[in-house]
């Protein structure tokens, strides 16, 4: 199922509030699984239509949506995307001090599930895009683009699709608006997935010992663990980080190990 509303962009509007929006989006259950962003989606593809976006809602499976939305620039450049994610973690087991999706603001400070990660980089990316209808100075070089996404909290569907659907050929520029104490991070760490199989041989106490394929693997991630990877230095402050983490998994049946760099 994939049902894809597109709609141009209007004459806009100048009455956004980006705390009345947060709350409005925290209100809304999101929680992934199941997910379920498409009332969330929405509401973010009326806003910016009504502030003068060009926006499309894709509900590519029921429930699962994801938003884009556009400015256009003079296509000199490539584009700068705007990304924010509309699902979020569960509730989780420990009691909350406030329901959950309250959206309530007591003492400079919104509460409920998502208000940090991240419906307020949602909200926040909204109020950029319609400052720059409202106050357009020259023409963009290149489009600026808010690409809204499904399931990032388990799987990643959302950015698949977008992948699927080719924006990532678009991108001159990426900026993420996931939490980060409200500093520019301009390096992130990048996961290398790797999958080993190991292939035993059956034994008998009558002589032949065989091979246990859980000893492979267990040689295998040994051996992973002493690698040494060097890193070059990052662009902004010049220093290498070479702290490194290796989580080894299950995945189907199989081990794997996924290592973080960074």
């Amino acid at each position: 199922m994939s049902t894809v509303t597109t709609q141009a962009a209007s004459a806009g509007k100048n009455s956004f509030d980006p705390i009345r929006f947060l709350q409005q989006i925290v209100a809304i259950d999101s929680c992934d699984p199941p997910g379920r962003e498409i009332e969330v989606a929405k509401l973010v593809h009326q806003e910016l239509l009504a502030l003068g976006v060009e926006s499309e809602l894709d509900e590519f499976l029921p429930g699962r949506a994801n938003v884009l939305g556009r400015i256009r620039g003079t296509g000199e450049k490539a584009a700068l995307v705007l990304s924010s994610h509309m699902d979020t973690v569960p509730v989780g087991t420990v009691p909350w001090q406030r329901w959950p999706f309250s959206g309530e603001v007591e003492n400079g400070r919104l509460y409920g599930r998502g208000s940090t990660d991240m419906k307020s980089a949602l909200a926040a990316m909204i109020a950029a895009a319609g400052k720059l209808v409202e106050e357009p100075r020259e023409r963009l070089k290149g489009d600026v683009i808010l690409a809204f996404t499904a399931g990032e909290s388990a799987n990643l569907l959302g950015a698949r699709r977008f992948v699927e659907q080719g924006l990532k050929k678009e991108i001159g520029a990426f900026l993420c608006g996931e939490p980060s104490d409200l500093d520019v991070i301009i390096v992130e760490k990048a996961a290398l997935w790797l999958r080993a199989t190991g292939t035993g041989r059956l034994g008998h106490v009558s002589g032949d010992a065989g091979v246990n394929a859980i000893d492979l693997i267990h040689t295998f991630l040994s051996r992973l663990y002493a690698i040494k990877l060097g890193y070059p230095p990052a662009p902004a402050s010049g220093r290498a980080d070479s702290s490194r983490r290796t989580h080894p998994r299950w995945l189907g049946g199989e081990p794997y190990a996924r290592q973080l760099h960074g």
